[in-house]
């Protein structure tokens, strides 16, 4: 097959994925920080205004840890009845950095696992020495079961702000 043709179909299968992922992903942080907003009022302008106007400045990672901590306090029962949610959501904002900030392999390698197995290979690679710290294979069954682990973990975090 053509190399440029070849890559091109990871360009296509990673920018597929990323979209896909990040989707799920902003979803979830959505509803924390619905949740959020919820927690200091319930009038629907202030809601959307503390979450335009403040939240959308929080990164993903603080907004997190304020929500954990309003659920645990505040909701203490959908903490007994969901016990592993917190390492749910942790091990997903982990899968969705590598699809928000790895780049995309065009190794030999890389594309040899593409040809095989539909496969796209995320790298992290340290800045300041150019050295790769890290690569994740990403195929298509990975990726369905990581939407699926989103769908799952957005329907439970729905019943927070419902």
């Amino acid at each position: 097959m053509d190399i440029d043709f070849i890559t091109e179909s990871i360009l296509r299968a990673a920018q597929d994925s990323r979209g896909r992922i990040l989707q799920h992903s902003i979803d979830m942080e959505n509803i924390m920080g619905i949740y959020i907003s919820e927690h200091f009022t319930k009038d629907i302008d202030k809601i959307e205004e503390f979450f335009s106007l403040i939240l959308s400045r929080v990164n993903f990672e603080s907004k997190y840890q304020a929500f954990i901590y309003l659920v645990r306090k505040y909701n203490p029962d959908f903490v007994i009845n969901n016990p592993d949610f917190h390492k749910e959501i942790i091990k997903l904002i982990e899968e969705r950095n590598v699809f928000a900030h790895w780049p995309v392999d065009y190794s030999e390698q890389a594309i040899s696992d593409y040809e095989n197995e539909k496969s796209v290979t995320y790298v992290l690679i340290q800045k300041r020495d150019n050295v790769l710290i890290s690569k994740r294979l990403m195929t298509e069954e990975h990726i369905n079961d990581l939407i699926k682990r989103y769908w799952n973990i957005n329907q439970t975090l729905k019943a927070l702000i419902i």
